[in-house]
């Protein structure tokens, strides 16, 4: 008897970890694919004013679209440098992200991850929510090429708190398991 409910506890335990791991990762998909077709039309809308050098095009259509997505945006050249962040904070700094690198090195055309703010971790989205904490300080970088004439020429980055979407995944954790 005892035999058979460790049986079905253990089944229940594997159950509820697939399909913790299964919504998560449409959950993870889903953000990646909102958020970047919206970047993706973002960088081709501000590609000719980054490319004829016209800041004031650029800044305008930037800040415009960072109150429409409740996001920041950074708009860095060729090199990874900040050209425009709506925030004003880090222009002329260069960028380190993998996903910049990814987009401008790689010629990947968008690229997505989670970081967490206070230590830089990436959250791997295979399965590692189960043994993670309930912390909520992650942030969402989502990197698009800015392409101009079939070359690119430079990244446009959304960073948004990721915030609701982990404690979606915490909860979700907590009542399956």
């Amino acid at each position: 008897m005892i035999a058979f409910l460790l049986i079905v506890g253990l089944s229940f335990g594997a159950m509820a970890s697939i399909l913790t791991s299964m919504v998560g990762d449409y959950l993870y998909e889903e953000k990646i694919t909102s958020q970047g077709a919206s970047l993706e039309s973002l960088a081709s809308r501000v590609a000719p004013a980054f490319c004829k050098g016209d800041t004031a095009a650029v800044r305008d259509t930037l800040r415009e679209a960072a109150a429409q997505m409740n996001a920041r945006i950074l708009l860095c050249d060729a090199d990874g440098k900040v050209q425009a962040d709506t925030q004003g904070l880090i222009n002329g700094h260069r960028l380190d992200q993998s996903e910049v690198a990814s987009v401008l090195v790689m010629g990947t055309p968008l690229d997505y991850a989670v970081h967490r703010e206070s230590t830089g971790e990436v959250l791997d989205p295979q399965g590692a929510l189960l043994f993670m904490g309930r912390e909520t300080d992650w942030d969402s970088y989502c990197a698009a090429a800015v392409v101009w004439s079939n070359e690119v020429i430079g990244a446009l980055v959304q960073v948004t708190s990721a915030e609701t979407m982990m404690r979606s995944l915490y909860q979700m954790r907590d009542r399956a398991l």
